[in-house]
């Protein structure tokens, strides 16, 4: 045990020489001075990595940072020397979890040789991973395996920095689905990350360049169907490696443009009928109707019924029955049309006279 504490508990309470007359009231002093000694080597037994600075302090992903850390040794023997392999871990862009950055290292320096020594100004370039998107949360740690010393949850971590992400880029089509009827116009947006202040776009279908489409959308009718859509951005970005950027690749769906058509006709023949005496009328054909248009019926131009068929009792000589259709199929144009138009004769009911 340390002289020191042994020396002030011998003077304060003659604990070595009078153990047997030791003082309820000088005992408390003994054992703090005891526990204070073991809790101070306990502290100090762990051997410790710390990052100190790192520089620059925003740094572009794919490129490097410097690192400098301190270590600390552990007690017996476990110390940190040139054949030392450190690992670094980076965290995400809030600093709240770890990962493994690849690779090993070891830094040469003249290492302290005593236990509980401290080793500073330690410099290591270390590769920031070139995936990682930007943010200013970003802390770095650094563990080692022998001595141990476990950095994967944070201990010892750098202060935050910012990390600027390389260019990504991503395109939208204004069509649902990216679906559309031949003729019809689309838009296409670009969204860019890091393209600088001045970045250039070329836009492409089927990878053949578009004249003109410099601009970050990009508008056309003439799309057919299975076409492919893209872009390219060159980003002013400095942190840009490579500058160039290839968006994602939209296939339209181009659906040709159908035309309805509906042809009506009636039970009466001659489309001729007795007065009072009930008509129907149904559909004889319907060419691009879709799967569920909808129906209207009119009888001299005033709305008489909404199915797919029409009956009447109260026609009068001469009264024209049509039939408009909405289309619902896809790409119909137009999306309503009437059918052929039917004038009804009705004729007087015959008369019977008797005569004598």
């Amino acid at each position: 045990m340390n002289k020191f504490y042994l020396k002030h508990c011998k003077q304060r309470s003659h604990f070595l020489q009078n153990l047997p007359r030791l003082s309820f009231t000088t005992l408390p002093y003994c054992v703090a001075l005891v526990i204070s000694f073991v809790l101070s080597n306990l502290v100090a037994s762990a051997q410790t990595i710390s990052i100190t600075s790192v520089s620059p302090n925003a740094v572009c992903a794919g490129a490097d940072l410097n690192v400098t850390f301190s270590v600390t040794n552990g007690l017996a023997g476990l110390h940190y020397t040139n054949g030392t392999l450190y690992q670094a871990f980076i965290s995400n862009a809030t600093g709240t979890s770890f990962v493994a950055i690849p690779g090993t290292f070891s830094v040469p320096s003249t290492y302290s040789t005593v236990d509980n020594g401290i080793t500073i100004n330690l410099l290591q370039s270390i590769s920031i991973p070139a995936t990682l998107i930007s943010g200013s949360g970003y802390k770095i740690s650094i563990g080692s395996a022998s001595p141990t010393c476990n950095a994967s949850a944070g201990a010892g971590a750098s202060a935050a920095f910012t990390i600027n992400g390389q260019p990504t880029l991503n395109i939208v089509g204004s069509a649902p689905g990216n679906s559309l009827c031949a003729g019809t116009s689309v838009t296409f947006t670009s969204t860019a990350t890091h393209g600088g202040v001045s970045p250039s776009y070329q836009w492409f279908i089927n990878s053949i360049a578009v004249s003109g489409a410099t601009s970050p959308s990009f508008a056309t009718t003439t799309l057919a169907n299975g076409d492919q859509v893209k872009v390219e951005m060159t980003s002013s970005d400095p942190c840009a490696n490579p500058s160039l950027v290839k968006s994602n690749t939209i296939v339209m769906t181009v659906n040709p443009t159908v035309t309805p058509s509906v042809v009506i006709e009636s039970n009466a023949p001659g489309n001729t009928i007795c007065i009072g005496a009930p008509i129907n009328f149904n559909i004889s054909s319907i060419i691009n109707g879709g799967l569920s248009p909808t129906y209207q019926w009119f009888v001299t131009n005033v709305l008489a019924g909404t199915g797919a068929t029409f009956s009447s009792s109260g026609l009068t000589n001469g009264s024209v029955v049509k039939l408009t259709i909405t289309s619902n199929a896809t790409c119909a144009s137009p999306v309503s049309v009437t059918s052929n138009l039917i004038t009804v004769t009705v004729t007087a009911n015959a008369t019977i006279t008797l005569t004598s």
